[in-house]
């Protein structure tokens, strides 16, 4: 399967491949930071965390409904989520969300953080939403980053994967 940069990457086919670990991937945390490369497409659920849905972009109206360390799905937010192209997508959850795409923020939005109790990776918590594409890189982090510590995952991140300029 081709790769990002040269490197190889999971490649997902939207037919109900995903991995599923039941249990949270940040216990006790109030807090919590995930960087994320992947391949855009029409519809995507590539990561959520004990939300029944979410989408980093729904087909119908191209926009996210956000459901990684939430109690409830993020709809409508971010307004505006790519349909193509790789990206490095960095969500931070803690008093309120926020979500960067290639390095700009895409605005942010109060919420109540939620460690959840289960990780999916590669679709939607329901079948349906698999994801169609790549996913080259998850990190997941136990607290906020600060905008130093974001930028310098960002930086290394893309360093490695050369998903913008």
């Amino acid at each position: 399967a081709s790769g990002q940069n040269g490197r190889p990457i999971l490649r997902f086919p939207a037919t109900g491949d995903y991995l599923a670990y039941a249990a949270t991937v940040v216990p006790g945390a109030t807090a919590a930071s995930v960087l994320i490369v992947n391949e855009a497409a029409a519809l995507y659920g590539s990561l959520v965390t004990g939300v029944t849905s979410g989408y980093f972009r729904y087909n119908v109206n191209g926009k996210g409904y956000w459901a990684l360390f939430t109690s409830v799905r993020l709809d409508e937010y971010p307004t505006v989520m790519a349909a193509s192209g790789w990206h490095l997508l960095i969500g931070i959850a803690g008093a309120s969300y926020e979500i960067f795409d290639n390095g700009a923020s895409l605005g942010t939005k109060a919420y109540a953080f939620s460690a959840g109790n289960t990780l999916v990776i590669g679709r939607s918590n329901t079948s349906g939403a698999e994801l169609s594409g790549g996913l080259a890189e998850i990190v997941i982090a136990n607290a906020a980053w600060s905008d130093a510590q974001r930028q310098a995952a960002e930086a290394a991140s893309n360093t490695y994967w050369a998903v913008y300029a």
